[in-house]
């Protein structure tokens, strides 16, 4: 999903995201998990 670099477009497309079939990992075991915690850091300023 492309939202741009709006960070409100960015909240809401995470927040909001379901998608229609299980997803494979693609990025490693644990790797979204890490990155969910970056963008969390960054969501709150």
């Amino acid at each position: 999903m492309l939202v741009g670099a709006d960070k409100e477009r960015i909240g809401k497309a995470i927040s909001t995201f379901e998608p229609e079939s299980k997803q494979r990992d693609v990025i490693g075991t644990g790797a979204s998990e890490r990155i969910m915690k970056i963008i969390g850091r960054y969501s709150n300023e």
